[in-house]
């Protein structure tokens, strides 16, 4: 770390925007290392659960799940069975609350949990979004639990102990498809 007075203009304003962004990463974290609930575009839904060739006998993970838009189209459009992992007891609700109003709770089951600690054995179609770090920290859970074949999708992030399979990008955001 240079001294303030030795530092370039350009390397002041880079340091500067890092610590916004950092303190950005912070407020929308409050805590949660994983990753900040960022709801992935429908579109995006759409075309890699098309693209999964779901049914109704899927058993549909999502780890984060955030307000559950991935699992609401899930359950809307193939019937599968979901299940849904989030620390954000606001987002839990609202989950369950949209859910309900859909009519999908029969098929929707959204836990406020870790995803360190959530059980996601007879998962066929998993959903995760939590970042590198929360990648890296689940990637020896999901490997432990998920029977082989199991198709694994990472929005944004790559979970580096598995071996990509297909990568889609859409705009700008990365899917990492993956099979155990």
């Amino acid at each position: 770390n240079q001294p303030e007075l030795l530092m370039s203009r350009r390397e002041r304003i880079a340091k500067l925007i890092l610590a916004k962004a950092q303190e950005e990463w912070n407020s929308e974290t409050q805590g949660n290392s994983f990753a900040p609930f960022r709801p992935t575009p429908d579109a995006i839904i759409d075309t890699v659960l098309a693209n999964a060739q779901l049914t109704s006998t899927d058993v549909v993970y999502d780890i984060g799940c955030g307000d559950a838009r991935w699992l609401l189209a899930a359950a809307s459009k193939y019937g599968c069975r979901c299940v849904g992992f989030d620390i954000s007891h606001e987002l839990v609700m609202k989950a369950r609350r949209t859910a309900d109003d859909k009519q999908l709770a029969h098929l929707i089951t959204i836990h406020e949990d870790d995803a360190l600690v959530c059980d996601v054995s007879d998962g066929s179609f998993i959903i995760v979004y939590v970042g590198t770090e929360g990648n890296s920290k689940l990637s020896g859970r999901l490997k432990e639990q998920l029977r082989p074949g199991t198709r694994i999708v990472s929005v944004a992030f790559q979970i580096r102990e598995f071996e990509e399979v297909r990568v889609d990008s859409f705009g700008g955001i990365k899917v990492y498809h993956y099979h155990t």
